[in-house]
């Protein structure tokens, strides 16, 4: 794990502009694909990966 993919932030208030930025990281980073935070918004709507304070956005199907 690389200490660059985890932040701590109460700046931002809307679920999906984080998404947006961790995706965006990641993808630079080469970890995943352009779709993948099509991917993390479909897991979701299915059911929140957030635990308090605590999110592990994750897809529903790894690559």
């Amino acid at each position: 794990m690389d200490e660059r993919h985890f932040y701590n932030s109460t700046t931002w208030s809307d679920k999906e502009d984080v998404l947006r930025f961790i995706c965006q990281i990641m993808n630079q980073d080469g970890y995943t694909d352009d779709d993948f935070l099509g991917k993390i918004m479909e897991r979701e709507a299915m059911s929140s990966t957030e635990f308090g304070q605590v999110a592990i956005p994750h897809a529903i199907k790894m690559k």
